[in-house]
């Protein structure tokens, strides 16, 4: 069984438990922006491998419930309690971490599973005691210290005396400014 697949069984049991009662279909909830289409493929594709392989999920179908986004975290806020409502089992992005977190709020209250494929913000991340502030989102990505850990060994390797830093005024750049100094 091929990695994707044993993540969406987690989230679906994770979600439904072990139930005598088998869903005919069970509804995956999408958010990412206008300009973020590769999401959308690959959740469909992703959802198409799963209902095309009838070991995976028998007697079960998944669908995913796409909402697009704009860039205002009020607006990430009203799609997600949508999806919310809809019942989705799971809810996948936004990509960026700070609307991560806008939605988070509603969905870890809920205790619905929430997907951050690309979020890398490290205060998303469990502390040193085993807790968390988002309770039931799960990470795909390693927190921004790895890659600013990766570029600093490259710049000692090649003895570089001093950079320049160009960081975006958000949560991704401005931690990574901060692990550089």
């Amino acid at each position: 069984m091929k990695f994707k697949h044993i993540a969406f069984l987690v989230w679906i049991i994770f979600r439904f438990e072990v139930s005598a009662v088998v869903p005919s279909q069970i509804t995956i909830g999408i958010i990412f922006r206008a300009t973020n289409t590769w999401n959308l493929l690959a959740g469909e594709l992703a959802v198409d491998d799963v209902n095309n392989d009838p070991t995976i999920l028998p007697d079960t179908r998944l669908a995913l419930l796409t909402n697009i986004t704009e860039n205002s975290k009020f607006n990430i806020l009203q799609n997600t309690c949508y999806l919310l409502e809809q019942n989705v089992v799971t809810i996948i992005g936004p990509s960026s971490s700070t609307h991560i977190k806008v939605a988070h709020s509603p969905i870890g209250n809920l205790r619905v599973p929430h997907l951050a494929p690309t979020a890398t913000d490290p205060t998303l991340s469990f502390t040193q005691a085993g807790q968390s502030p988002y309770p039931s989102l799960i990470k795909m990505t390693p927190p921004d210290s790895f890659q600013m850990a990766a570029l600093t060994t490259f710049m000692l390797k090649f003895k570089w005396k001093a950079i320049a830093v160009i960081a975006e005024s958000t949560d991704y750049g401005k931690a990574n400014f901060i692990h550089f100094r």
